[in-house]
């Protein structure tokens, strides 16, 4: 048999209170009359599902905004900040994803990036991206500078050691290095007034004999290579007579 109460649920929610439908049902023969009473009413018992409270993205930084680094010596550490909730962090490098690997870990939640040891492929712009259920939001570029060297350096001698007076020589160096090489040119250990990659003596005297050497950014190179094979050298002794 069926009761005089029917009990319709949603979530706990109370759909139309103190409602009561009559309902009339007929069966042959006789007729009769049946009065069924419906009310909707709240379940204390039943708890409506339960959802964090979700607040837009925005106010996206990195800090620091700038980084000047050196290859091999030092670290990359940058960290991501947001207004809203729930926060969701993705890291991105000139804009591809940056995933978690032996030098690279990212962690509290994904707001920090740290880099181990950089090398000269971790120079880019980086980008933080937070996104939650309502919308996402992207950081303005931290600049990450990596600098290297110099190294692979090269010294082009002029052919031959040995060159008459008032004739005109011209030596070549090149590196490969971040920032470029400045190149200052010294003879028997004294600065020539020569800076830049390439020295050229005109009208070449006497004086002017002896140990060629530079200085690329911060390394001294001290050669001598009189004795030996001088395409082989970093550095040259010239003779004029």
């Amino acid at each position: 048999s069926i009761g005089p109460f029917f009990f319709v649920y949603d979530f706990g929610e109370l759909l139309e209170p103190n409602v009561i439908w009559n309902v009339t049902c007929n069966a042959l023969p006789p007729i009769h009359t049946i009065l069924i009473i419906v009310q909707f009413y709240h379940s204390s018992h039943i708890n409506p599902p339960c959802f964090p409270p979700t607040a837009p993205i925005s106010n996206v930084t990195i800090n620091p905004e700038t980084q000047k680094l050196v290859e091999g010596k030092d670290s990359l550490r940058l960290s991501c900040s947001s207004s809203g909730s729930p926060l969701s962090f993705l890291w991105m490098k000139d804009g591809s994803e940056i995933t978690a690997s032996d030098r690279v870990q990212i962690t509290d939640g994904g707001r920090l990036l740290s880099i181990a040891n950089v090398t000269r492929d971790d120079q880019g712009s980086y980008t933080c991206k937070v996104s939650n259920p309502v919308n996402s939001d992207t950081s303005d570029p931290a600049n990450v500078t990596v600098s290297y060297g110099p190294e692979k350096v090269k010294l082009t001698p002029p052919a031959g050691t040995d060159h008459a007076v008032g004739s005109d020589i011209t030596m070549v160096c090149s590196a490969d290095s971040r920032p470029p090489a400045q190149f200052t040119w010294f003879l028997n250990g004294s600065q020539l007034r020569d800076i830049g990659s390439e020295l050229k003596l005109v009208d070449v005297q006497e004086n002017q004999s002896g140990s060629y050497s530079l200085l690329l950014n911060s390394g001294y190179i001290v050669l001598h290579c009189c004795d030996t094979d001088i395409t082989s050298c970093d550095s040259f002794c010239l003779t004029v007579d």
